[in-house]
């Protein structure tokens, strides 16, 4: 059984079904995805303090727990999902700790990541690319933790720590792209992959689990997927669904976000709803979830890896 755990944030595109609870304090998990007071948040926002902008966006503030601000952005959702904008977020110090521009989900443009202490860490560009699960990013300047400046103009020594699992990367950079050999090695020293590249693209690389397996593999990473493809899953929902009676009669209509795991077999495990509206409506869509087959699971340098997924599903009556 392997040991290693990843998780990818990936949103679907809202789905909607259409048939001819309300709360003022938002809470968040770390990794973003809806939660509630007893289920230790990381952060919350308050509906009050929702705004609708000019854009068609939606201003939030998000906060720690102890009320510091945790970030300030534009959201294309009043949920506070999917940023879409300016966003600046903070340490709880109060410090900031990085700002930039997202759109439609994705980092774009210039971005500022910054030290506790305030001092710049580094400047990067994103660029989003298509074949690509995250935007391409342009390492511009960089500076480790004693003030030494390791990246000018595109060119020199580059540090990339994974918050997620606690790895260091390392290499060198040339115009911005990752050049030759980087290596990267987990939080006990052990190696954790070693990869080549020819100007920001990935030539070859392997990677080692928990027992040393090596893995090769020529793509860092590819989302999971249903097996016969996302139109044919939607169809499925589509087909399996029904509108519960009590609401349907008495015109309830809402979104429910359902989440679930894809672990390392393509099953979908821990399906829960993390915002509903309708006990019976947000019952039926986690019912329906479960009906699901198995998918072709997420790969992370090449080894499968949990990938966590939500799926916003839409009951709506017709007039």
């Amino acid at each position: 059984m392997k040991l290693h755990y990843f998780l990818i944030l990936f949103i679907f595109s809202p789905f909607t079904i259409q048939f001819g609870m309300c709360q003022d304090t938002i809470y968040f998990k770390l990794n973003g995805t809806p939660s509630s007071k007893l289920d230790s948040p990381a952060y919350y926002s308050l509906k009050q303090e929702i705004n609708l902008l000019y854009n068609n966006n939606y201003g939030i503030i998000k906060y720690y727990m102890n009320d510091s601000i945790y970030d300030k952005g534009e959201y294309s959702d009043p949920e506070g999902i999917r940023h879409n904008g300016k966003y600046e977020c903070y340490y709880e110090n109060g410090s900031l700790k990085s700002d930039g521009l997202y759109s439609n989900g994705n980092k774009d443009g210039f971005w500022k990541n910054y030290y506790e202490n305030g001092q710049l860490k580094e400047f990067l560009e994103f660029e989003i690319d298509n074949e690509l699960l995250y935007p391409k990013k342009t390492i511009l300047t960089y500076l480790n933790n004693s003030g030494d400046t390791l990246v000018v103009h595109g060119s020199g020594y580059y540090e990339e720590f994974n918050t997620n699992n606690g790895s260091m990367a390392s290499g060198k950079v040339k115009k911005g792209n990752k050049e030759g050999e980087w290596v990267c090695y987990r939080p006990n020293g052990e190696l954790y992959y070693k990869e080549f590249y020819n100007n920001g693209k990935l030539t070859e690389g392997t990677s080692y689990d928990l027992y040393g397996k090596s893995y090769k593999y020529s793509k860092i990473e590819s989302a999971a997927e249903p097996k016969k493809g996302v139109q044919e899953f939607y169809n499925f929902i589509a087909k399996n669904i029904r509108y519960p009676h009590v609401a349907r009669k008495n015109r309830i209509q809402g979104i429910v976000y359902v989440q679930f795991i894809v672990d390392e077999n393509g099953e979908l495990t821990n399906i829960e709803v993390v915002k509903g509206f309708d006990s019976a409506c947000d019952n039926e869509a986690k019912y329906t979830l479960s009906l699901c087959k198995s998918w072709l699971p997420a790969k992370q340098r090449g080894q499968n890896v949990k990938q966590r997924i939500i799926l916003p599903i839409t009951f709506k009556l017709g007039s």
